[in-house]
């Protein structure tokens, strides 16, 4: 299934509970602490003078909450939904919220920072290689996405269990991001998985384009 078909077919509840939703989980304890893996991630990497664009940015939150504006950074959010992204602008007037369907960006090579909080397992596997492939060398991003979902199979979103050799069980995790990283000419710089709800597991990575990736 395509992005649009898989992103409309939910339109409904992204307009309705979506954005009501996200917002008020970033302004919880609980919410951070679910993210503090991405956070130090990112607050690890980020530079001053950067150029920062986040894909689904929803209300703007990551802007804030990533202090980017003290970090010095020029900070981008492309978001579908046109409520987020009006949202972001009344929040954040001093930040650059742009209207975009993901599949449509074509602008990527002008960042040097890329953030994907949930957004890329929308996008199928032609999709989501195309978007990186813009990417410059040298340029970063960092992910985090529930390790459960397979980008070509969106509705199967369950992770599977087996029997390790001592008869307990085990979560197997699949995850395609690492090895469509590789094949498109980035350094995986740190890979890690993080349980954000009992048996919920986010693979948070970041990668970098190689000097020698070709870039169009």
């Amino acid at each position: 299934m395509s992005f649009r078909a898989k992103l409309y077919s939910s339109k409904r509840y992204w307009q309705q509970e979506g954005l009501h939703h996200a917002l008020k989980n970033a302004d919880t304890r609980g919410w951070l602490i679910s993210h503090s893996v991405l956070v130090a991630e990112v607050a690890s990497r980020i530079r001053n003078g950067m150029r920062v664009v986040e894909l689904g940015c929803s209300g703007g939150h990551w802007f804030e909450r990533l202090n980017l504006r003290e970090r010095g950074c020029d900070y981008t959010g492309i978001d579908w939904n046109p409520d987020s992204v009006d949202l972001a602008r009344k929040r954040h007037p001093d930040a650059d919220f742009r209207l975009s369907d993901l599949t449509k960006i074509s602008d990527l090579g002008e960042f040097d920072y890329v953030l994907a909080c949930q957004i890329l397992f929308f996008l199928d596997q032609p999709a989501l290689e195309r978007i990186l492939s813009q990417m410059p060398p040298s340029a970063l991003i960092t992910l985090s996405e529930p390790s459960a979902y397979d980008i070509d199979s969106y509705a199967v979103s369950r992770p599977k269990l087996r029997s390790n050799k001592h008869g307990n069980k085990a979560v197997v995790y699949k995850h395609p991001y690492p090895s469509i990283v590789h094949r498109l000419g980035f350094d995986i710089l740190s890979r890690q998985f993080t349980e954000f709800h009992p048996g919920k597991v986010k693979l948070v990575m970041t990668a970098q384009r190689k000097i020698s990736a070709t870039h169009p």
